[in-house]
Formats: C-alpha cells, structure tokens, sequence
C-alpha cells in the first residue's frame, strides 16, 4: 500500500515471520493505537529502485480481499524522489527526465514529521489538511462546525490498528487547494485527537486517496521542492 499519512513502514504478520525482531513499538492510526513490534526487512525493490537498512512494524492482520496488502510504504521510501501517480493508465513512478508531467496546476505543501500539508477549504472554511493516500476517504475533524453536508451512507471503516469504527459518509461543498474548487468529495467525520498527538500539531483534514482518484489525471508529490502538482494528461512521448 502507498500511505502518504506515514512516515515508515508497517508490515502483514503473515510475512514478518520471515524477518528477525529488532524491539518493539507502537502502532498509531486514526481509531486508536496498539503495542507491536518492530522487524528488519530484507532490501526492498520498489519501482525499479532498491532500498536497504529497512525496518517496519508488524501490523494487524489484513483481509484476504482487493485491498489487502502485505507491505505498507510511508514517506521515508515513498517520496525519497518526486511520486507521480496515473490514475487514467493505473501506474505509478518515480518522476525525472522524459518521464516528468507537464504542472496545469501547482500547489504548495510543507513537510512535518515527513507527512505532507497543505491548506485548503472546504467551501468557505479555511481548514489546516494533510494528504493521505492510504486514506480511503476525506475525514473532517469532528471538532470543526459549521460545515453544512448531506448523509450519503453509513458504513465500517477499519485503521491501520485492525481498529474497527462505524461511520458516517457526507457529501459537502467543494473542496479548494488553492487554484479553483475541485470537488465536491465525499468525507466522513471523526475525531483526529491521536493524529494530532501525534503530530504534535493540529489536523482540521485529512485529503483521501478518493479525491485523487475521483479528479483522476496525473499528480505528482514532491518533497523538494514541497509541492503537488497535478495535469490532465501527459506528454505525448509518454503515452
């Protein structure tokens, strides 16, 4: 799984009976946390670069289903380079030279703790947001008011903890980075207490995974410089 909220790596423990112990550590998501322990990885081969001196912690089991994953990539492989993801031909890499999209719209991040950030507003609220692509979908902190939305359906949602949650689903206003509205998305409400504990700061909301897929084209995320960029499409020798 690509997983902008972390910063380092949480592996299936199905697979990390392979790998030897190396302490313990505590594994923290949006519902809750749980004590784990940590592992060492062999080296990772990931778009066609080669990472080494890996650890990660072991996390809760995943279901056998489309969205099970075995390993969990977080920032610290994941935008060692610029990541661009194409979500009109489904792939993914790393950009640089003839493979670097053109930018029709550019927006500026900041880095903490490794986790991206950007402002944006939902409708005419200014809200503090981290980009999370292992997100499923947007969440509002339940602690913000004032944004008016309709129930879209109430389902469970499950955090990287295996903690389980029933939530509601709402559709709101249209969601602005900066450069023009680009929604409206579907988000659920819940408190962000632990992330921003985390953190050590606050956390108004968190983008998902769906509005990058919903606008489709193809993004780019950037550590240096810390941007977003987005393009319709790419350059014809790309295609």
């Amino acid at each position: 799984m690509i997983d902008t909220g972390s910063k380092g790596l949480v592996v299936d423990p199905r697979v990390s009976t392979r790998y030897a112990r190396v302490g313990k550590s505590v594994l923290r998501g949006v519902l809750g946390s749980t004590p784990t322990v940590r592992v060492r990885l062999p080296p990772v081969t990931f778009l066609g670069h080669r990472f080494t001196g890996l650890t990660a912690k072991v996390g809760p089991p995943t279901r056998r289903s489309d969205t099970a994953w075995d390993l969990l990539l977080g920032t610290d492989v994941l935008l060692k380079w610029p990541l661009t993801l194409d979500f009109r031909r489904r792939i993914t890499w790393f950009e640089g030279g003839a493979h670097t999209p053109p930018s029709d719209e550019v927006f500026r991040m900041r880095y903490h703790q490794g986790r991206p950030f950007l402002p944006v507003k939902l409708g005419r609220m200014a809200l503090r947001a981290t980009l999370d692509t292992g997100c499923s979908s947007c969440i509002l902190n339940s602690r913000v008011r004032g944004i008016r939305a309709r129930v879209v359906k109430t389902d469970v949602s499950v955090d990287v903890t295996g903690k389980r949650s029933r939530w509601t689903s709402y559709r709101g206003p249209p969601l602005d980075f900066g450069g023009g509205a680009l929604g409206p998305f579907g988000f659920t409400r819940a408190s962000l207490v632990l992330p921003e504990k985390g953190l050590g700061q606050p956390v108004d909301f968190v983008i998902g995974a769906n509005v990058l897929r919903e606008r489709g084209g193809v993004w780019t995320i950037s550590r240096e410089p810390a941007q977003l960029r987005w393009s319709r499409a790419l350059r014809t020798s790309d295609r």
